[in-house]
């Protein structure tokens, strides 16, 4: 997925070819708007091409454009318009005739202007009274009605159909269990232990209850000196970090760049042409999530993501964003592409959808707010002997 910006009548021209070979087009909304799609449904047993062959045929019938989007499995969809607003809906019929079959039914409800019929369940067979789940879509002069009595004189039938209630969630088997307890242990006697009293009874069963005594204490000693010496071995399933051994030493936390270099922390170079700041936050991301350093161009194309989430993020929130803007007087013409200064928070969004412009403290913020992500830009001194934190 990639952002562009172009003028209106390149997009006009490229928004009808939205689906062939695969590609979507599609052009950004507003912020604080929504537009209603339609999203096509998908049978289990059709695959991409199938579904998207089908969805083509639709959308050329209606002359729409196709949408995507990433998750879901009724991914590709068209703007929703007054005619495809309409949906089919579960409606339960009473009254049907015992001896009528699907087709009946179907006939029955053509006839009065429903379309997209579809029979889904009957209960009540071979019985007086015989109740219907229908699928259909009402006529559109009828679309708010809840329900609807037909009438048919030949079979001396009155039939009512009326809106289905919505499914309950499935009900799960539940058991409550019991939180474990401490072994039960006997009471203290006033006059001791239920062993001392056994002891005083038999001699010999005191100095067996003395020798295993000794044992058990002889037996808690080696393991508690196995458990000193022992290291922890990991399982099959754990990472490596688990296994604690002498040699396993976590990097201190150091509170400035000087102290972290002094500490044994390396610097990774991610290269950039204007988007170093966006390449730096996306390398940081990936080696705290997954432990691994990201290549130059691994971090371009994750720099470009977080680029375009932090333009778009300032201009859904512009008004809050906006309201501490001020113009940047020490920003140089090659930090902005050679663009004109932004005066205003629009002009300055206009200058970050340039991908060559660098990014500032309105762009950290907007990453930190998308990505949940907590920021800490140290900035070196001219003299460059000490770092001082920079917050954005």
């Amino acid at each position: 997925m990639g952002f562009l910006k172009l003028p209106q009548t390149t997009i006009d021209k490229l928004l009808p070819h939205s689906g062939k070979h695969g590609i979507f087009f599609n052009q950004v909304d507003e912020a604080n708007t929504k537009r209603p799609i339609e999203w096509f449904h998908r049978d289990p047993q059709q695959n991409s091409e199938q579904y998207l062959q089908k969805c083509q045929e639709v959308a050329q019938t209606r002359k729409l454009q196709l949408l995507y989007r990433k998750n879901g499995n009724n991914n590709i969809g068209v703007k929703s318009t007054s005619e495809s607003a309409a949906k089919p809906i579960a409606v339960l019929a009473r009254g049907i005739p015992t001896d009528w079959e699907q087709e009946e039914v179907s006939h029955l409800l053509s006839g009065q202007g429903w379309e997209q019929c579809k029979i889904l369940n009957r209960r009540g067979k071979n019985r007086r009274v015989t109740e219907w789940t229908i699928l259909a879509q009402p006529p559109k002069t009828q679309a708010g009605q809840e329900s609807w009595h037909f009438t048919d004189p030949e079979n001396n039938a009155n039939i009512h159909v009326v809106q289905a209630p919505p499914r309950r969630g499935k009900t799960f088997w539940q058991e409550n269990i019991q939180a474990p307890t401490r072994a039960w242990t006997p009471p203290i006697s006033a006059t001791g232990t239920d062993n001392d009293q056994k002891s005083r009874r038999n001699p010999e069963d005191a100095n067996s209850l003395r020798h295993n005594n000794e044992d058990a204490k002889e037996q808690d000693r080696e393991r508690s000196q196995r458990r000193k010496t022992a290291t922890v071995a990991a399982t099959q399933i754990d990472p490596p970090t688990q296994v604690e051994t002498e040699k396993t030493k976590y990097l201190p936390e150091p509170s400035t760049v000087t102290e972290a270099l002094a500490a044994g922390w390396e610097e990774h170079d991610l290269k950039g042409n204007g988007d170093c700041g966006y390449r730096a936050v996306a390398g940081a991301r990936h080696f705290a999530k997954n432990g691994t350093h990201l290549t130059a161009t691994e971090a371009k194309t994750h720099a470009a993501d977080l680029w375009a989430q932090a333009v778009l993020h300032c201009k859904k929130h512009s008004a809050r964003l906006g309201a501490n803007f001020v113009p940047d007087t020490e920003e140089a013409k090659h930090q902005r592409n050679q663009r004109p200064a932004a005066q205003t928070f629009k002009q300055w969004i206009e200058n970050q959808a340039d991908p060559r412009t660098w990014a500032c403290n309105h762009s950290f913020q907007a990453i930190a707010e998308k990505t949940g992500m907590i920021l800490v830009i140290p900035r070196e001194s001219c003299t460059k002997n000490f770092w001082r934190q920079r917050n954005p």
